[in-house]
């Protein structure tokens, strides 16, 4: 069981470590997107700073199959329960997040964990999504949707954690389990958010 865990955390992280927009933006502009724009190692980063939205989106799918592909993975290793589903999630959020091969620099994650958590509950990606448009639509910013959407999601979760164990989604596991993963993702997704909200603070980001 403890080599299971292991195995998921590693493979997992080292899937999430795959470094998409340094490989797409050093091809597209032989310069390091750390250096460039935001310095974030993401979809939206790597769009702004080549002005390309080939390279834009094939950062965000590449980076969304990286989500997928981990905890499919971990299912086949496993016996498909929520807790090693779960456990890969996080851990390929951290390796996009905190790339071993960037001096740990990386993205803010949202597209692996997208992918990941479209396999584990797709449900928690409909209430994203839907979170990020309320904010998104009147104001515009991309990161202001993003950030309501990371602090309210783990809320609705917990409210709907229970319907999730009715309707089957968790195949048998404790709601709370469900709660505590909600938590602890958009944690992640949100420590890697706090620039941005510094800057929404201060009325630089409109």
């Amino acid at each position: 069981m403890l080599v299971t865990y292991v195995a998921i955390v590693g493979v997992s992280y080292l899937i999430g470590s795959f470094p998409t927009a340094y490989l797409l933006v050093k091809w597209k502009t032989q310069q390091d997107v750390r250096k460039m724009g935001t310095g974030n190692v993401g979809a939206l980063n790597s769009y702004e700073v080549t002005g390309s939205r080939v390279v834009g989106f094939a950062v965000l799918i590449v980076d969304l199959i990286k989500g997928v592909f981990s905890v499919l993975l971990a299912r086949f290793l496993s016996d498909g329960a929520f807790t090693f589903l779960g456990l890969s999630a996080l851990s390929v959020v951290v390796g996009h997040n905190y790339n071993v091969w960037l001096g740990f620099k990386g993205g803010r994650g949202l597209a692996a964990a997208a992918g990941a958590v479209l396999v584990v509950n797709w449900v928690f990606v409909v209430v994203w999504g839907a979170l990020w448009f309320v904010a998104y639509l009147p104001t515009r910013n991309v990161h202001k949707g993003n950030v309501l959407a990371i602090v309210v999601t783990p809320f609705v979760g917990a409210l709907l954690s229970q319907k999730m164990v009715d309707w089957e989604m968790l195949k048998g596991e404790d709601a709370g389990l469900f709660v505590v993963f909600g938590f602890l993702l958009c944690t992640l997704l949100f420590l890697r958010h706090l620039q941005p909200i510094k800057e929404i603070l201060s009325g630089k980001s409109q």
